[in-house]
């Protein structure tokens, strides 16, 4: 699990080498990071599975609630 914070994405490339290395997911917590880029690719939109969140002290607010987005429509199974 990888956090981008404060608006800075985590070093990516080294996290999904090792990903792909070991057959493993990768999932993004971007709540801190709606817009932020990784070498021109936004954050939340590297991983298999990326977490957002809109509480009250975050960059896109709604009160509560979030948003999760997954890359595949199995993953999309087990997250419901």
């Amino acid at each position: 699990m990888v956090v981008h914070i404060y608006g800075h994405s985590a070093d990516m490339n080294p996290i999904l080498d090792i990903a792909n290395e070991f057959g493993l997911k990768v999932i993004e917590d971007a709540a801190e990071a709606h817009a932020a880029e990784y070498k021109r690719k936004k954050c939340g939109g590297l991983g298999d599975v990326s977490v957002f969140s809109f509480y009250a002290n975050k960059l896109i607010t709604t009160g509560e609630g979030g948003m999760i987005l997954v890359r595949t429509d199995d993953l999309a199974e087990e997250c419901a």
